[in-house]
């Protein structure tokens, strides 16, 4: 018996590797995801912050060192300034009760 709707198929069916819009894999993709989950909350910050910059590590790499520094500083602070707005909101969040 085979249930017709998309994403349930029989058991022990195999699942082929497709090619995603992006050019990649599946398989591909699950290993970007894997490798941003492994990321710290600021390396994911920094990604972020790239991303919208336009720049990728690799790009990062053959910049000259003035522009690199730069850079550098923008993500540093920006990194601040989201850690210092995160510290604000739970300010009274928690309470530390003990018996």
């Amino acid at each position: 018996m085979s249930i017709g709707l998309n994403g349930i198929s029989a058991p022990g069916a195999s699942y082929p590797v497709r090619a995603t819009s992006s050019g990649s894999t599946e398989a591909s993709a699950k290993d970007d995801f894997l490798k941003y989950a492994k990321m710290t909350p600021a390396e994911k910050i920094r990604e972020q912050i790239l991303k919208k910059m336009g720049l990728t590590e690799e790009a990062l790499a053959g910049m000259p060192q003035k522009e690199l520094e730069k850079i550098n500083d923008a993500i540093k602070e920006k990194i601040e300034e989201l850690v210092k707005q995160g510290r604000e909101k739970i300010v009274g969040a928690f309470a530390d009760i003990k018996a």
